[in-house]
């Protein structure tokens, strides 16, 4: 038997299937008081849970102040087990689940909805269904980080995800309920990944190439038909063509950077840092808006699907650390994420847009800095001045958690920002 609690809905005839988002904000509904019953999940059919219920007595209120533009007239019980709800509660929207029973008699629609965790109220008695939300005194339940920040039920798909910060979110996302896709074009990095951290799914994909994202967005809509969270994580570092200590003195700064720079490979680095999250996102686009529609028409959990760009402080720094490619990628990617999180605020996208700008971290692209990256995150990097105030490289949890707070419940008023995990880095090399 399970604290739920039910709510029993007829609507007009040939009203279309109702959900708990018709209920959102509906002060005006009757107040009604009811025996403490107990009602277990696992009814057959609805007449079965009527019975188990015993609401052959209920009351029908057809007052004109509870009825909607649609005229749709509703049932509304409150079934609890006494030991749990001694209080009255208040079913919270995000708490939803799936209809438990919905059937359609003669096109009416008879449905039960089952919350398993009510919020209490404090100080008040009366049985009321909706009440006044700023009354509530949320539960410490809701207050923590394992409910916060669990990604259950959520799906998502992280971009250059088979190895280093790709792979750090991947695994904090599947770590908290998320199903997880990690796209790249080396498939066997991929299937390495999936088979040493359970809850990964490995799925070839170039983010450089439409008919790949449109191919990679096919298989995720026919698994899943829809998309939570998506992190533009793919991207390429470029190597220095000199640093200070190496350049050629028989040749002046900007002829050694003529010479050994290239057209090609400032568009790769655009193209693949830049450009790629735009097309992405366009491609996973309407996936991640279904995911949006799904949880308001269920009313649980966040109102908005999540975009992750994985960017850099080297966007945001005066100093180029002799790779000017790269910080213009970078800064393009920072401006794309402010762009598309304002264009679809205005238009009604429920979509969220926010950037990850990581300092020093493990990851293929600092394997080989000189010394190792302990002793390189304590020394002044080539082109900076000074070293990182902490005197280390970041953690994958520091990592993780972060992009666990974007994609989760905990971040969903959080849209359009550019969050710095680098230490202190930026700070002391802006």
């Amino acid at each position: 038997m399970s604290p739920f609690v039910y709510l029993v809905i007829q609507t007009r005839q040939g009203a279309t299937r109702p959900s708990p988002l018709d209920l959102r904000e509906r002060e005006a509904l009757p107040r009604h008081t009811f025996e403490s019953r107990t009602c277990g999940s696992g009814a057959s059919d609805v007449g079965q849970a009527l019975q188990i219920a015993r609401i052959d007595n209920i009351r029908f209120d057809n007052s004109p102040r509870v009825a909607d533009s649609d005229n749709l007239r509703y049932w509304s019980l409150i079934v609890w087990l006494p030991a749990e709800l001694r209080r009255l509660t208040h079913p919270r929207v995000s708490a939803w689940h799936n209809p438990v029973l919905c059937r359609q008699a003669q096109s009416t629609w008879l449905c039960l909805w089952g919350i398993k965790e009510p919020t209490r109220l404090a100080g008040n008695k009366s049985h009321s269904l909706f009440v006044n939300k700023s009354s509530i005194d949320m539960s410490l339940e809701t207050l923590k980080a394992s409910s916060l920040g669990n990604l259950s039920g959520k799906i998502a798909l992280i971009t250059g995800g088979g190895t280093g910060l790709g792979l750090m979110i991947a695994k904090s996302y599947a770590a908290n309920g998320a199903k997880v896709y990690i796209t790249g074009r080396r498939l066997e990095v991929l299937q390495k990944a999936a088979d040493a951290f359970p809850g990964l799914i490995p799925l070839n994909m170039d983010v450089t190439n439409k008919e790949s994202i449109a191919a990679a967005a096919k298989i995720v809509e026919q698994n899943d038909s829809k998309l939570d969270i998506l992190v533009n994580n793919a991207g390429i570092a470029g190597q220095p063509v000199f640093t200070g200590e190496t350049l050629d003195t028989t040749r002046s700064y900007g002829k050694a950077f003529f010479d050994d720079e290239s057209f090609e490979r400032w568009a790769n680095t655009i193209t693949t840092n830049t450009s790629s999250a735009f097309f992405v996102t366009m491609g996973f686009f309407d996936l991640l808006v279904q995911a949006a529609t799904i949880r308001r028409r269920e009313g649980s959990g966040s109102e908005t699907s999540s975009v992750i760009n994985i960017s850099s402080g080297a966007g945001e720094t005066k100093l180029s650390f002799f790779v000017y490619s790269y910080g213009v990628s970078k800064a393009g990617l920072n401006h794309l994420t402010k762009t598309l999180a304002t264009e679809f605020a205005l238009n009604g996208v429920p979509i969220r847009v926010n950037a990850i700008l990581p300092g020093l971290f493990p990851s293929q692209l600092t394997t080989h800095v000189p010394g190792g990256l302990e002793n390189f995150a304590k020394s002044t990097l080539p082109g900076a001045v000074n070293p990182v105030p902490l005197r280390r490289p970041g953690r994958e949890e520091e990592l993780g958690m972060t992009a666990v707070y974007l994609a989760s419940d905990a971040g969903s008023y959080t849209n359009g920002n550019l969050l710095h995990v680098d230490g202190g880095q930026l700070l002391v090399n802006p």
